[in-house]
């Protein structure tokens, strides 16, 4: 009697100790879930139901930190002890939704639905992914259906802020995540994108409150850090202030004259919401000469993904090419502070500076690209241009000699040197360089047309003359050739008339 007292004594002992492992392995802390699941597993009496269960939270705890290969080999291992286990086949779907694979992911978690329409994790995943899909409406049904049934949980609530930001319906995006913060204040998803929806607004004292809220609860978080700092720089200068200490340079050849293209559907571009795409579609509008339609999907593009430095970068190319230069530096001031590292950016920016004739701040784009990005050629032809503009041809026909030295075949560079040596009275040096640079790129309508200016100086009117009707031919459009041919013109007419017996015809 003692000893089947003590035997069932010792069984209810093991059973308490199984479920408290099976509690712990639910556990919302990973570590403490990862250890328990790991203890049931351990056990090898344990039926396929419960090794299942214990593989799909010990998944989800992997996940939690971030150690998606050992969640993805759990989940593989529960779906082949159980093909239709919806938790586990729900957790796969949300793996391929993480890493981007959103058809796997649809397949995924469709199936789990399937199997349980009302699964709740499963329908606000499925909507997450609708949402980055672009099909609104779907994502919409399944949103609204997991917020239905469960009212507190913030993530599809979310996630359905993330859809109206992304359809440009900012106001209910903002609603959807105070709400989502006042159910889960701590929620790094939901202050993540408030802040940056109201960094897209400009409101970047609200948008840093928010970056500094998720630091507080992640110190280390790589992106909240970025953004923070971007918010900041944003905040500090308006567009074109003279109050920026990371100025930057531009562009030093001409850009090629386009065709108007076809403009793309208005509607199509405001439901794109691949990022690639759009940007592919911007490239191939401004190479046709459609500058509004290119702006259309920057614009879109802005609302997608607002901390991308490529989107201000190239809106500043555009507003540029538009002639709107002060907005145009404030795009590249975006771009800047978005990505301090942005070379590219530093050229357009200085080069628009150049054109407004703002050269002390251009001065400090060029100081700074030769300092950080010394190997680039563009650098030392930047800030030779600014020192032309300043009349230091010297110093100026240093970089010119500096930014070739580096790289030798940038015919640009060849043409922006003559320019300092026909400052310098070096005609013949600013000729040869010239045919330099046509030896490159025998299409260049800027070297032609310098060529054209230096025989006007030197009264040589009729090679002038041309000199600019090659550079038409070779771009129609090239406003200095136009506007040196009317001189030129003007010039051998009046000198006809100044004849003795002469006359304009």
């Amino acid at each position: 009697m003692r000893i089947t007292v003590a035997l069932a004594a010792l069984l209810m002992s093991s059973a308490a100790a199984f479920a408290d492992d099976m509690q712990d392995c639910r556990s919302n802390d990973p570590v403490r879930a990862i250890g328990a699941c790991s203890l049931v597993l351990q056990t090898k009496t344990e039926s396929k139901p419960t090794q299942v269960t214990a593989l799909g939270y010990r998944a989800l705890a992997y996940m939690r930190k971030g150690q998606l290969d050992l969640a993805h080999a759990d989940v593989k291992r529960a779906l082949e002890l159980d093909p239709k286990d919806v938790f586990a086949m729900s957790l796969r779907g949300e793996l391929h939704m993480r890493a981007n694979r959103y058809d796997r992911a649809l397949t995924d978690l469709s199936a789990a639905l399937k199997l349980q329409p009302g699964y709740i994790n499963a329908l606000a995943n499925r909507g997450y992914v609708y949402v980055m899909m672009g099909d609104y409406d779907l994502a919409k049904q399944d949103l609204e259906k997991a917020i239905t049934l469960n009212p507190t949980a913030a993530f599809p609530i979310v996630s359905r802020g993330r859809m109206h930001r992304l359809k440009g319906e900012i106001d209910l995006a903002l609603a959807d995540f105070d709400r989502a913060i006042i159910l889960s204040p701590q929620y790094i998803f939901a202050l993540m994108e408030r802040g940056d929806t109201y960094q897209a607004k400009g409101q970047y004292d609200r948008a840093i409150a928010d970056y500094d809220r998720v630091l507080a609860i992640q110190s280390n978080h790589a992106l909240a850090q970025q953004r923070r700092h971007a918010a900041v720089a944003l905040r500090q200068g308006s567009p074109g202030s003279s109050a920026r200490p990371d100025a930057g340079p531009a562009p030093t050849s001409p850009q090629p004259s386009v065709a108007p293209a076809q403009r793309p559907d208005t509607a199509s571009v405001s439901q794109e919401t691949d990022v690639v795409k759009l940007f592919a579609l911007v490239e191939t509008l401004v190479r046709n000469g459609d500058l509004d339609g290119g702006m259309r999907a920057l614009d879109r593009l802005a609302q997608i993904d607002p901390n991308n430095p490529k989107v201000y970068f190239y809106r500043g190319q555009v507003l540029a090419r538009k002639g709107d230069l002060s907005r145009a530096t404030g795009e590249f001031d975006r771009a800047i502070a978005l990505n301090p590292n942005h070379v590219d950016a530093y050229l357009m920016r200085c080069a628009t500076l150049i054109d407004l004739g703002r050269l002390d701040l251009a001065t400090a784009d060029a100081e700074h690209l030769v300092r950080t990005a010394g190997k680039d050629p563009r650098s030392y032809n930047v800030r030779g241009l600014v020192r032309l503009q300043q009349g230091q041809h010297a110093p100026a026909l240093e970089d010119f000699d500096q930014a070739i030295a580096v790289n030798p075949e940038l015919f640009y560079i060849y043409e922006n040197r003559a320019l300092a040596h026909q400052a310098m009275g070096s005609v013949d040096k600013a000729l040869a360089d010239l045919n330099r640079a046509l030896a490159i790129n025998p299409k260049s309508a800027r070297a032609v047309t310098i060529r054209g200016q230096i025989y006007i100086a030197q009264r040589e009117i009729d090679r002038a003359i041309a000199e600019f009707k090659q550079a038409l031919v070779i771009d129609p459009n090239f406003k200095p050739a136009q506007l040196g041919l009317q001189s030129a013109l003007v010039t051998k007419s009046m000198s006809q008339l100044d004849k003795p017996g002469g006359s304009a015809s």
